[in-house]
């Protein structure tokens, strides 16, 4: 239980009106208390707001699962303020994990397992480890202090991206970001919505997960999926019903093989076709990330060409066309290897973590 409020980012004098997302979120809480007194009335024995808690949000990756492609998962992260949710769902199921570390009060704790010297190497400016401990102290004791500029945004970001990876580790489902089974991310949590550009929290889910064949990332730009799974405690149906990926932003479709490919070879060949019959074709090269800027919302067909032998897409058909809505960053193909390990040198790290913001670009691109 705590207290939780909305405002706009500009208050006026006038009465202030509630956002869609905001009056939303506030029908669905009183809906819940209606239909269950005893919300109501630890309300009042604490003079606490409730809010949606972790199971909440499992629900509501359960059901995406009933929505998402066939035999394929959904894998759910929200990084919060005192932890961090791994949930995995499939065909109704559910697996849920989660790290006693947030981007808030539990900063702390993430190093714990990870030293400040592995987080140096995902940032790409010059700071010293003993700066980074004192950052993450300082959010530690001002959780609420959002980052004053791009460096210190990057320093929450690959925070972010280790306490995901903490996660996902105590997660019995982990498997499934190597076979191919994975079809969806959904990513949440206010250190991913408060990006200044998508592309950023897109990166955050690429590096921390990094799962072999084709998922479809989303973005929870609203912190609408623990609200309607909230919804789904006292009313199913109606969760049911407004439950659907169109809740969120279409961040795009992924493409990861496997491959023994040197750097600089040319791993295959794809072609887009689009509603109106307009092909374009591309030629995917292994090593960095390959992106195919497509028209938000609009349907294409890929097919595959001249795929090198050694290349394999877990849970992909290349040898039949595949279609799918294209999100804001249309078509990428994470090209970078099995491995994302990062250089020893400093100046390599820097250099290799701006080649792959570029190589992916921004949504305004």
């Amino acid at each position: 239980m705590t207290d939780i409020s909305f405002s706009d980012n500009i208050i006026g004098t006038e009465k202030p009106v509630l956002s869609p997302t905001t009056a939303f979120q506030k029908c669905m809480l009183n809906f819940g208390r209606e239909n269950n007194p005893a919300i109501s009335q630890l309300q009042k024995e604490t003079g606490c707001a409730a809010i949606s808690g972790d199971f909440a949000y499992g629900r509501c990756i359960r059901l995406l699962s009933r929505i998402n492609r066939a035999n394929h998962s959904v894998l759910g992260i929200e990084v919060g303020a005192n932890r961090t949710i791994a949930a995995f769902g499939a065909n109704l199921g559910l697996e849920m994990s989660r790290s006693e570390a947030g981007i808030g009060h539990t900063l702390p704790n993430l190093l714990e397992s990870v030293p400040a010297s592995e987080i140096l190497p995902w940032i790409s400016f010059q700071l010293k480890e003993s700066e980074l401990n004192d950052y993450i102290l300082n959010k530690s004791v001002h959780p609420e202090l959002i980052p004053a500029n791009s460096y210190s945004a990057e320093i929450e970001q690959a925070l972010a991206l280790f306490l995901i990876k903490s996660a996902i580790e105590k997660n019995p489902l982990k498997e499934q970001l190597t076979d191919g089974t994975l079809g969806m991310v959904l990513l949440g949590g206010a250190v991913m919505r408060n990006v200044e550009d998508p592309g950023d929290a897109l990166r955050i889910g690429m590096n921390s997960l990094h799962p072999f064949g084709m998922t479809d990332y989303y973005l929870d730009m609203n912190g609408l999926a623990s609200a309607v799974g909230g919804l789904a405690g006292v009313n199913r149906e109606l969760a049911a019903q407004v439950t659907s990926p169109a809740m969120f932003l279409n961040l795009g479709r992924v493409v990861t093989p496997t491959t023994r490919l040197k750097e600089g070879k040319r791993a295959f060949s794809v072609s887009l076709r689009d509603e109106s019959g307009n092909i374009e074709k591309a030629d995917i090269i292994q090593g960095g990330i390959k992106r195919i800027p497509l028209e938000y919302g609009r349907y294409y067909e890929l097919d595959w060409f001249n795929v090198n032998k050694t290349v394999k897409i877990p849970g992909v058909p290349t040898w039949t066309s595949i279609g799918f809505k294209a999100g804001c960053f249309g078509l990428v193909f994470d090209m970078r290897g099995e491995k994302l390990d990062m250089p020893d040198e400093r100046s390599a790290q820097i250099h290799l973590l701006d080649r792959w913001k570029t190589e992916l670009g921004s949504w305004r691109d």
